[in-house]
């Protein structure tokens, strides 16, 4: 009964022979008999009982249907487009990224300044006491000067009552791989020998195999056709030095060869004279 009547309606409301007359009709071709099993409580049903369970009411019938005769006049749905992946940008990492210290110095009256390259994968603690160093204005002196070979000095970093208190400098791990054997190395440095890589050309460590505050540039010969940057390894040196920085730049090698014509004494050592105060700086 409950097909008949809502075929009834829905050829009133969209005309015989619509999408929604059809749906009805396949919903009566699914039911051709008078009573059903309804098949939540095993129960027999009539068809207007099961017609109200499956569509609600016949008014609901009607909203069920007509949204059959809307999407019959729908436009087709649009052809999906190709999923554009977008291009990936690199982002440097901290390797990448050159932070550049200063140390500021005045020679005859003229300003000078050697620009060093931070290397924290060597010696992260290191690079923190040179950064704290920078941040404080931090003194100091340059006071050897051996040609085509050193420029070496020490930075003085006092803690202030009120100030941030100095990094602790803890000396560079032996490399990965790297043995270095022969050696009688005291308890509070066990791996006495090895806090490095082997030193090439424009390398800053800590002198004398410790953990500062005195530090060296190693310069090798000036000579660019006989020595590159980066190039004539230490080797005589071995692993000894913690490294934390290199030269920065061209101008600073300039900056080298300028303070190497200055005057000296030598002493064992060589030494400028007089020594040259230092300022660190960003």
């Amino acid at each position: 009964m409950w097909f008949l009547l809502a075929t009834v309606i829905l050829v009133l409301l969209f005309g015989a022979g619509t999408p929604a007359v059809n749906a009805i009709r396949a919903l009566q071709a699914e039911h051709p008999t008078a009573a059903k099993v309804d098949s939540e409580n095993g129960e027999l049903a009539s068809d207007a009982t099961l017609g109200s369970k499956r569509f609600g009411s016949l008014h609901n019938i009607a909203e069920h249907a007509a949204t059959v005769q809307a999407g019959a006049s729908s436009p087709p749905p649009p052809k999906p487009e190709a999923l554009v992946t977008p291009t990936a940008v690199a982002t440097p990492g901290a390797a990448d990224v050159d932070e550049i210290i200063k140390i500021e110095l005045t020679v005859n009256g003229q300003p000078m300044a050697v620009r060093l390259k931070l290397l924290p994968r060597h010696s992260p603690s290191s690079v923190e006491f040179v950064r704290h160093a920078a941040a404080s204005r931090c003194r100091g002196e340059l006071y050897r000067s051996e040609n085509h070979f050193l420029v070496q000095g020490r930075i003085s970093c006092s803690a202030l009552p009120d100030g941030p208190k100095v990094p602790q400098v803890i000396k560079g791990q032996c490399p990965l791989g790297v043995k270095v054997e022969g050696r009688q190395c005291p308890s509070h440095d066990p791996q006495c020998g090895c806090h490095g890589p082997i030193m090439s050309k424009g390398m800053v460590g800590w002198a004398g195999g410790s953990a500062g505050p005195d530090f060296f540039i190693y310069t090798a010969h000036m000579d660019l056709n006989r020595c590159a940057v980066r190039g004539c390894p230490a080797t005589h040196w071995s692993h000894d030095h913690t490294v934390f920085a290199e030269v920065a730049d061209e101008e600073t090698w300039k900056t080298l060869a300028a303070l190497y014509a200055l005057p000296v004494k030598k002493g064992g050592m060589t030494f400028f004279d007089p020594k040259l105060p230092l300022v660190v700086s960003k």
